[in-house]
Formats: structure tokens, sequence, C-alpha cells
């Protein structure tokens, strides 16, 4: 019998309850991607951190006024960063990499109790929910402590937009393990976790650059590593703007516009957003077959009915 809708709030209070229990005696998971928030953030630090490395991974396009001194043999409208774009790349496999595997473990980790619970008549919808809601301060929590290492590690950039970026690259790559979860058994969730990261981190703008792609645009931007992949770019020549360099000029080259930094984050969340609601929705079907899908059909089809009767 389902619960009387005066009881939902308990019964989602219940779930909160016991899925926090669960995830406190998961301790492996927290230590391990812990481990790996922190091991991350120092090898791409080493590789990329101008403090570390005496150099910067970027060089600024000529000043349009020196353009007629260029040689023809150089395109000084471009600029110079084979070094940032590998981070920008890096970057979102780093992170994009744990944080997915700590979503992965969301809805698998119980699935045998939220099958037998929604069998019941216990809203499987709801026990989503009560998992989203105790899994989102380790969502924040893991990039929060890769950025703390990172920022400490002298990259440029204030420490402040660092965590803003970082905490929704990984809210939106943890809200696809969710999905992952679902999707393949237990034991396989990490290691599809890894190549998901690494195949969504290839669609971050770069190469192919966004201005080339035409009609298959959209693709990218369905993807959340072209966005941290722009906000990173942003973030990481932010100090050349203070100066008054055009970094636009560069950026034009990929299709980035460094001005939106907060709309970049702000995707990053709905992207998340998105994915989470997919999430629960393969929830349903896992516990429920195609029972909402038929549902929807069948009020589909007797609406048709209804305005054929009409006419």
């Amino acid at each position: 019998i389902s619960p009387e809708p005066r009881s939902l709030p308990r019964a989602f209070l219940a779930m909160i309850w016991r899925s926090t229990l669960l995830r406190l005696r998961d301790s492996k998971t927290l230590t391990v991607l812990t481990f790996l928030s922190i091991l991350m953030s120092i090898v791409l630090s080493v590789g990329f951190s101008p403090f570390i490395q005496n150099g910067y991974p970027y060089e600024p396009p000529l000043p349009a006024l020196l353009e007629p001194w260029c040689p023809n043999y150089l395109d000084c409208t471009r600029s110079l960063s084979p070094g940032l774009e590998q981070l920008m790349f890096f970057l979102n496999v780093a992170l994009g990499t744990v944080t997915m595997m700590g979503g992965t473990t969301l809805f698998s980790r119980d699935i045998l109790v939220v099958s037998r619970e929604g069998l019941a008549g216990v809203p499987t919808w709801l026990q989503g929910v009560a998992k989203l809601c105790v899994d989102f301060p380790y969502t924040i929590y893991y990039p929060s402590v890769f950025t703390a290492i990172w920022v400490t590690l002298g990259h440029p950039g204030s420490a402040s937009k660092w965590f803003a970026l970082n905490i929704g690259l990984g809210w939106a790559s943890s809200g696809i393990g969710t999905a992952i979860s679902l999707s393949v058994a237990k034991e396989n969730a990490s290691l599809v976790s890894v190549v998901t990261s690494m195949f969504l981190s290839a669609f971050n703008g770069l190469y192919p650059p966004l201005t080339s792609l035409g009609g298959w645009y959209w693709l990218w931007e369905l993807c959340y590593a072209r966005w941290a992949a722009e906000a990173t770019y942003a973030l990481y020549t932010e100090h050349f703007v203070e100066q008054g360099i055009d970094i636009q000029r560069g950026a034009d080259e990929y299709g980035y516009d460094i001005s939106r930094f907060s709309y970049d984050i702000g995707v990053l969340w709905l992207l998340g957003l998105a994915f989470r609601v997919v999430g629960v929705l393969m929830l349903h079907r896992r516990v429920h077959g195609w029972e909402l899908e038929d549902q929807a059909y069948e009020k589909l089809k007797d609406w048709w009915k209804q305005g054929c009767n009409k006419k």
C-alpha cells in the first residue's frame, strides 16, 4: 500500500536517516576517493603549476597594434597554449573520474532493498531523492579537497572561483555516475567511470574547436567538459585580462567566451541536475520496469480519444 500523502514527509525522513547510516558505514569508499582527490590534484599541479614549473603554460596572442610587424610565417593572432590545452583536458579527466566514481555507488549500494520497498508501495522516486540529498555533501567534499590542494600549489586565479568551477564540475560528472550505477554491474562501475570520463573530456571544444563543428555544435553543448574547459580557460588567463591584454582573441580560435564564467558554472549545475533526474527515472524503471511509460502511453491514448470524440 502506498504511503498516504501526510506520511510522505515521515517516510522521507526515515529514508534520509537510513541512507545516511549506510553512507557512514562505507568508510572505504570515502577513504579511497579522498586519497584519489589529493593524488590527482598533486599530480596535475606537478605538471602544470607555474609555481612548480617556473613557467607559464600560456602565452597570449600578439597585441593587434603590433600585428603589422609580425613575420609572415607566424600567426600572431593565435595564442601559444599547448600546456593550457592539456590542462583543460586532464582536469576534466582527473576530477571527473573521482566524482563520477563517487556517483556510481549511490543507487547500487542497496538496490535490492529499494526494489523490495518499491514493489511494496513505497515511492521509488522518493527513495531516489532521499539518496541524492544524502549524497550532496559528498559531491561537494571531493572537489573541495581537490581544490584546497590545487590552489595551495600555486595555480593562477582566485580560490573562490576555483572552488566554484571544480564543485560545479564534480556535481555534473557525479550526476553521470548515478546513471552508470544502474547501467553496469557494481564491480565494473569504477572502470566504466574512468573510460566515460576520458571519453567525455574529449568533448571540451579544443580538438576539434567549437568553431568548426557546424550542425554538431549542440552535442558538445550537452557535455559538461565543454563548459568546464571554457571556465578553466577564462580562470587561468584572468590576470592577463586585468593587465589589459586581449585574451578573447586567442579564445576565439576555439569558440570560447571568457566573459561568461558564471554562466559556465550555471550550466554545469543544470547538467548535473538533469543527469540526476535521468538517474531517478532509471531507478524507477529498474524497480517497476516499463510501468511509468505504460501509464504515460495510456494517458496519451485517452487524451487522444477524448479529442477525437469532441470532433
